[in-house]
């Protein structure tokens, strides 16, 4: 599915924004991000399962990203005295 295709625009695009903003006002962030999070992988696999391995790469290097400036900061804050 491309960007320009009307199943992207109709259906598609229409689909997340509303699951989107259902998600943000009734559950919070933290289901709003799976919701994404899920969208995202519909959409890479909807143009053929090779493309979802790059999508699967980039998420965990993300992950791995956040988590590591995530325990730089908490040791860094340690040191200096604060948190």
């Amino acid at each position: 599915m491309a960007f320009n295709s009307y199943v992207f625009i109709l259906f598609f695009l229409p689909a997340v924004l509303a699951g989107y903003y259902l998600c943000f006002f009734r559950k919070g962030s933290r289901s709003v991000s799976i919701f994404l999070l899920t969208a995202s992988v519909v959409f890479y696999v909807s143009a053929g399962w090779e493309t979802s391995i790059v999508l699967l790469i980039s998420i965990l290097l993300n992950y791995g990203v956040f988590y590591g400036l995530k325990v730089c900061s908490r040791h860094r804050l340690l040191r200096e005295g604060g948190g």
